[in-house]
């Protein structure tokens, strides 16, 4: 619980689990925490306390600081125990903040407690927490909040009330041959679900909105899938933070060896013909020996699954046509038919990559660039993509769709003598005989763009 006192300091926001926030004057990812004056005064800090052990009000007191009305004064909790003279120089408390939540307090010289959890709960790495207006509501009371993005020493941003759950699913993404009812829930209660089946973002004004019965309701949804669904849910309740936006991706293959891309969107242009090519060839297809084995075909490779917004690919201004190198948000899926890999799913950028690609259109299908970027509100992608390899954490991955020497070239000199194949075997090759990792890993990947099946990728 978090209590205050009418009194003119505060401890307005602090941060228990600092992994890649602000360093401390040596370099360490130090605790902190920030204490502001609410007053309309000056106040001098000189014998305030600040306390992780309810048996020792002043476990540690400040020095003689002075903070001005509505300013702010930042310590560090890393227990270096520091209390420099200069005013322009790092205070540091005599004791660390517990990421699972401890007692902590900012206590006048008189023995007052100022600012007071007993305890706070347990802590998201880099997610602060302190006390302020709910989305930024004066005319709400003061409330324990936690923060996205800390400002230690600044004005707060607009704080939330807590984490919105994770939505669970019953049925994962993979293949499917008959339909299904696909069950959705969150057990945050009051929770708004919002879901997509386009490839866009979900959110209040884009999807369908289904409300809970009840404030005090978790969110549910039951949705009939029966053929090829990209579903993208997002979880969603005023004045707290939404959890990711989960995608799960369903094929039906026998949709997609019958794919035509007749009820798509126009297109502005695309490569020599103006259009793609979005069929599945009727000769393979209706092919007695190759058409028989196609549908297990497209299972023995993994499966890549990007979802987006259409015009954002296929748009005016999208990258597929434009090529203007800018990036995009996207959904990034990645399973295996039989489940001999756990795959995974993150949301990251994509960009069309390679000089020719940017340039088109030598070749119709271009390659593409996924990016993992913490600037971009996203994470690495932490994964065993390549089994033999000791990497497995990226920051970005190339999703290469051949050129030179490619079967899609349009000149027949290049495409006659196509290395998709060979060109990976000599890595592979090298790898093995050199035991040193002297060449290049990769995996051959089928890639789906909002559940349409668009082509054999190299990642």
């Amino acid at each position: 619980s978090f209590t205050l006192a009418d009194s003119a300091l505060e401890i307005s926001e602090f941060l228990a689990i600092n992994e890649s926030g602000i360093t401390d004057q040596d370099g360490d990812n130090s605790d902190w925490i920030e204490i502001h004056n609410t007053s309309s005064s000056a106040v001098n800090t000189l014998n305030w306390g600040l306390t992780d052990d309810s048996s020792l009000p002043k476990k540690w007191t400040l020095p003689s600081r002075t903070i001005q009305p509505d300013g702010r004064l930042l310590v560090f909790a890393s227990s270096k125990d520091l209390k420099p003279t200069q005013i322009e120089l790092e205070l540091h408390a005599n004791f660390k903040l517990s990421g699972s939540g401890e007692y902590l307090a900012l206590i006048e010289p008189g023995g007052t407690k100022a600012s007071e959890s007993s305890p706070y709960p347990q802590q998201t790495a880099d997610i602060s927490a302190g006390y302020g207006h709910p989305a930024g509501d004066t005319s709400l009371p003061e409330q324990a909040l936690i923060f996205k993005y800390p400002t230690p020493g600044e004005e707060d941003t607009i704080g939330a009330l807590g984490f919105i759950k994770d939505t669970r699913f019953d049925v994962k993404r993979g293949f499917f041959d008959s339909s299904f009812t696909e069950t959705v829930t969150c057990a945050t209660e009051g929770v708004t679900l919002v879901y997509t089946t386009d490839g866009s973002i979900p959110t209040l004004t884009n999807g369908t909105v289904d409300p809970p019965l009840t404030s005090s309701s978790p969110g549910s949804l039951e949705l009939p899938i029966s053929t090829t669904t990209t579903l993208r849910v997002a979880s969603i309740k005023t004045g707290w933070l939404q959890s990711d936006i989960d995608t799960q991706t369903y094929i039906f293959l026998d949709d997609v060896l019958q794919q035509d891309g007749n009820n798509l969107p126009p297109y502005t242009t695309w490569g020599d013909n103006d259009q793609p090519d979005w069929e599945m060839d009727p000769e393979i297809v209706n092919d007695p020996t190759w058409g028989s084995t196609l549908k297990n075909d497209l299972k023995t490779l993994p499966t890549l699954s990007l979802s987006m917004n259409w015009d954002e690919l296929f748009g005016t201004d999208g990258i597929y046509i434009a090529g203007d190198g800018d990036t995009r948000n996207c959904s990034v899926e990645y399973f295996v038919s039989d489940d001999s890999e756990p795959g995974f799913h993150i949301n990251a950028t994509v960009e069309i990559q390679g000089g020719s690609s940017t340039n088109r259109w030598k070749v119709d299908k271009l390659s593409m660039r996924l990016k993992f970027e913490d600037e971009l509100d996203t994470r690495d992608m932490i994964y065993s993509l390549y089994p033999d390899s000791p990497v497995d954490e990226f920051d970005s991955l190339i999703l290469g769709a051949g050129h030179n020497i490619s079967w899609q070239h349009s000149n027949t000199n290049q495409s006659s003598r196509t290395a998709i194949i060979r060109e990976q075997l000599i890595s592979d090759l090298q790898l093995q005989m050199s035991g040193n990792g002297a060449s290049h890993h990769a995996r051959y990947s089928h890639l789906y763009l909002n559940g349409l099946y668009l082509s054999l990728i190299h990642i």
